[in-house]
């Protein structure tokens, strides 16, 4: 996962990201990289919010970099109100899974759970958020 710099918004640091993150990310369509957002009261302890920003097709950070990251809105209002924004990237691929518009699984390209948490993009989501609940709590 990526931090933001919670008083610019701009990228500061890289941590490694979850062992189970990175080793099935290519299996299901996501990047290796995520980005977070950390308001600057959200330091251990404080029991922040956790929102999950999926970004839309074709915008993804091999498509438009940090740009939904950082200027869709939700940071602002994150810091605001004391939620942490995780935004996972998923990228496009040519072969299977066959995502070429670089889309979160709204049509069943990883396999038929993928709209409950069986699904594997939903069960990777819910592995991110279990580990910042596990680092921000």
């Amino acid at each position: 996962l990526q931090l933001m710099n919670p008083v610019n918004y701009m990228p500061v640091s890289v941590l490694p990201s979850n062992g189970n993150y990175a080793a099935k990310a290519y299996s299901i369509s996501f990047d290796k990289t995520a980005y977070m957002y950390v308001p600057s009261r959200c330091s251990k302890g404080k029991g922040c919010s956790i929102h999950v920003a999926l970004h839309g097709c074709r915008q993804g950070k091999e498509r438009v970099g940090e740009t939904v990251a950082l200027h869709a809105g939700y940071n602002e209002v994150a810091e605001l109100n004391n939620i942490i924004v995780i935004y996972p990237q998923v990228k496009k691929s040519l072969v299977f899974p066959i995502n070429p518009q670089g889309c979160f699984d709204w049509w069943s390209y990883t396999n038929n759970n993928y709209a409950n948490k069986l699904g594997p993009q939903m069960s990777a989501v819910k592995n991110i958020i279990d580990t910042v609940r596990a680092i921000h709590a």
